[in-house]
C-alpha cells in the first residue's frame, strides 16, 4: 500500500492537521484501521492520533482517497470529534451493558 499525500493543512485552533491523501491498493479497499495505521506510519505519528473522516473509491480504479485528521493529543481528538467517529476509532471504549434488574 503506497500513500501519496495530496494536501496537508494545519488547523491550529483545533489542534490538528488535516491531511488528504491518495492510497494505491492492490485487491480490495483496506479497512479503516489499516488505513489509519498506514497514514500514521507515513506521517511518523501514533495511530491513536489519526482519525479517518472519509474514504472514497471509484469504480474500476485502484486508488482510494482518504481524508484524515491528525491530532496533537488523544484528549484533543476526543474533545473535538463527534461520537460516531470516536466509536469507529475507539471501539473498546463503548459503554458497558448495564445488568438487568433482578
Amino acid at each position: 500500500m503506497n500513500i501519496e499525500i495530496i494536501e496537508k493543512k494545519d488547523a491550529q485552533l483545533l489542534s490538528r492537521t488535516e491531511v488528504a491523501c491518495k492510497v494505491g491498493v492492490e485487491n480490495k479497499t483496506p479497512s479503516r484501521n489499516e488505513l489509519r495505521k498506514a497514514v500514521a506510519k507515513s506521517l511518523s505519528v501514533s495511530p491513536d492520533l489519526v482519525m479517518i473522516n472519509k474514504i472514497s473509491t471509484q469504480y474500476g480504479k485502484r486508488d482510494v482517497k482518504v481524508v484524515a485528521h491528525v491530532y496533537k493529543s488523544v484528549e484533543a481528538a476526543k474533545k473535538i470529534e463527534g461520537k460516531p467517529v470516536l466509536k469507529k476509532h475507539f471501539p473498546e471504549e463503548k459503554k458497558e451493558a448495564k445488568p438487568a434488574a433482578e
